[in-house]
């Protein structure tokens, strides 16, 4: 059986998603926030 480690996703993580699928903010707005999230080990 597999092993989950769960984090709990920023608010601000969760506002930038839900601008960018409404086309408020551009894929690479996004995408900067994703990487961030990799960059402090946040997310793989």
């Amino acid at each position: 059986m597999p092993s989950y480690n769960f984090t709990t996703i920023p608010r601000w993580v969760k506002r930038t998603a839900n601008l960018q699928s409404q086309g408020l903010i551009s894929d690479d707005e996004f995408l900067s926030a994703v990487e961030y999230l990799v960059k402090i080990q946040a997310i793989k």
